[in-house]
């Protein structure tokens, strides 16, 4: 899996479907998310993540969450995000991302700037959807200091969901959460992380 430092953390690409999803059938020819892109495009995305605060607690505020496990839960037209998280920019990655929703273009091209739509672009983070939107390949999203990456919990064209045979727990689930609160907050210098999903706890050691 590729590694992000963004948001002041690492963004791990994981494999992961949530509750309440169609699975479809593996057939040996998933499209496989994201892009290992040139360095400028990470360094791009990773002060675009900065800049915005896309961090966990900022995001639960704004979605009136306790905590990102409530994440499904959120009706995705209930909250007015630019206002309740009082930034443009950080609404719309959280819709695309967070939620992920298939974004119109011009909502997308008016909140980012050019350069780091072109980032997150180059790094296959967001792509051209029909009817003139953006989509997020990827389910995208802050926990514990870090911006973790999993496969989308649904389709943009709401058609079935194929899933990878090396699907995994995402680092929001309710139960990771909580292991996360037990595990020591401070960085080691070895961390064996064993059935570990995304890696969640050894990006937190680390």
């Amino acid at each position: 899996r590729s590694c992000l430092r963004g948001a002041g953390a690492p963004w791990l690409s994981c494999r992961r479907c949530r509750a309440g999803c169609r699975y479809g059938v593996e057939t040996g020819s998933v499209d496989f998310p994201l892009s290992l892109g040139a360095d400028v495009a990470f360094a791009r995305v990773r002060a675009l993540f900065r800049r915005v605060s896309f961090v966990e607690d900022r995001v639960c505020r704004g979605l009136g969450i306790p905590n990102m496990a409530q994440v499904g839960k959120v009706p995705p037209a209930a909250v007015d995000l630019a206002a309740a998280l009082g930034s443009q920019a950080l609404a719309a990655l959280v819709r695309v991302f967070v939620l992920t929703q298939a974004v119109p273009r011009q909502d997308v091209e008016g909140a980012l700037d050019s350069a780091d739509l072109e980032g997150l672009r180059a790094l296959d983070l967001v792509r051209p959807g029909a009817q003139g939107t953006y989509y997020s390949p990827a389910f995208v999203y802050p926990v514990a200091g870090v911006v973790i990456a999993s496969d989308r919990h649904d389709s943009p064209d709401g058609s079935d969901i194929v899933l990878a045979s090396d699907v995994v727990f995402p680092a929001l689930d309710a139960g990771t959460l909580r292991f996360l609160r037990l595990i020591p907050q401070t960085p080691v210098q070895d961390a064996l992380d064993l059935c570990s999903g995304t890696g969640i706890a050894a990006l937190v050691l680390g």
